[in-house]
């Protein structure tokens, strides 16, 4: 099983998504007691909405806790603005920035991913 875990904050995830994350977080842990289902967690690095250190280590944290054999491990998935040529033609705007250096926060993901022991794998 696949699953992006964009924040842990549920106030922060209701304002950036629109939705609670309530029930996606239930449903993480509820597949971390089942047998045999492998976990892999995404978590895509956005800048100004999850990339600081307290939601990474609020993601790491909540993957530690769960302390199942079913997590395999996390991975971060850099951000990037493929998908903002596409906004003009739904007449949105594009409010993320277009270019930004992605190394800093995927070096704050290593780092607190290590500190909670957390394999980090590519899909």
């Amino acid at each position: 099983m696949i699953h992006d875990i964009k924040l842990i904050d549920d106030e922060k995830h209701k304002k950036f998504t629109g939705v609670s994350n309530k029930v996606i977080l239930e449903g993480i842990r509820k597949l971390a007691t089942e047998e045999n289902v492998p976990i892999f967690i995404r978590y895509p690095l956005i800048p100004g909405y999850n990339d600081s250190a307290k939601d990474i280590e609020d993601a790491a944290s909540f993957v530690a806790i769960l302390k199942s054999k079913n997590i395999i491990g996390i991975e971060a998935l850099p951000y990037h603005a493929l998908g903002s040529s596409k906004y003009p033609k739904l007449g949105l705007n594009y409010e993320l920035p277009r270019q930004i250096d992605v190394e800093e926060s995927l070096e704050r993901f290593k780092r607190i991913a290590a500190v909670y022991n957390i394999p980090l794998v590519r899909l």
